[in-house]
């Protein structure tokens, strides 16, 4: 399955503060993607960028209130036990993890 968090600017009421939507939803959607390990479930975050083309797109799917923007997908299901880590072709490990964990 998939979810959408999603933030509504109403809640903030300063200009300064127009960023903090991405912040505390990311906050919050930590303990929610941890919640799903006790139930057998993985998550993974997918990131939906704040670009207006997309959010034009997104506004006939989801028909949101104005105030309202995507912050992230997250999907949720079971892990395939034989699956692997994401292989990258254009970075190496030591790119990726450039620390030596013993």
């Amino acid at each position: 399955m998939i979810a959408l968090v999603i933030g509504e600017l109403r809640n903030y009421y300063a200009e300064k503060d127009r960023h903090l939507i991405y912040i505390d939803s990311s906050l919050a959607v930590m303990s929610f993607i941890f919640a799903f390990e006790p139930l057998g479930l993985s998550s993974c975050c997918i990131n939906w960028p704040d670009i207006k083309e997309a959010e034009e797109k997104a506004r006939v799917v989801l028909n949101p209130e104005s105030d309202q923007r995507p912050i992230m997908f997250i999907a949720i299901g079971h892990a395939d036990p034989e699956g692997l880590v994401a292989y990258s072709q254009e970075k190496s490990p030591a790119e990726l993890a450039p620390f030596n964990f013993k």
